[in-house]
């Protein structure tokens, strides 16, 4: 699931959502996930996507076969 950092004129946060939602009057927002809204917010300065690290593949060793 995707993380949001949000930047409001008072805080900052975090949010998982699936989607995000900029609304018609250009000041508000918000996130959803699934068909549900799990966050708003009527005024905000930034949001970023939060990118996850990619993970390096651990090395693969292999088990010695007796025979």
């Amino acid at each position: 699931m995707p993380t949001f950092k949000v930047r409001t004129y008072e805080e900052h946060v975090t949010v998982e959502a699936d989607s995000i939602e900029y609304c018609l009057d250009g000041i508000s927002l918000r996130f959803t996930t699934g068909d549900k809204v799990t966050a708003g917010f009527s005024r905000y300065l930034w949001v970023q996507e939060v990118k996850a690290e990619p993970v390096a593949d651990a090395p693969v060793t292999e088990e010695p076969v007796s025979e």
